[in-house]
């Protein structure tokens, strides 16, 4: 199980704030990055696969994911409903798929 802790340490490259946040946001909610996401279509992402499509996104994007995300943190709701959402998004756009690989 590949969960995101010290996922930081273990990779020291350099990271947008975005993209830092959102690590250190998984890291302390425990998300485990091979989960699978199964969007409605049926095509399965794992968590990681739909993060990163999330830190590659463009900055206007960044923005709106991080204010879902943390008004779903604050509601206390699964986060995973919101990433299967995404995965929705993602399994119907073939050329963000392709980019995963």
């Amino acid at each position: 199980m590949r969960k995101t802790k010290n996922f930081l340490k273990k990779n020291p490259i350099q990271y947008t704030p975005f993209q830092h946040w959102l690590i250190t946001f998984c890291e302390e909610k425990e998300i485990d990055l091979s989960e699978p996401v199964i969007a409605g279509d049926g095509s399965m992402l794992q968590v990681g696969d739909v993060l990163t499509c999330m830190m590659n996104a463009p900055t206007h994007e960044q923005t709106q994911i991080k204010k879902t995300l943390v008004r779903i943190d604050f509601k206390n709701a699964d986060i995973l409903d919101y990433l299967r959402h995404l995965a929705n998004a993602l399994s119907k756009d073939d050329k963000t798929l392709l980019s995963l690989g």
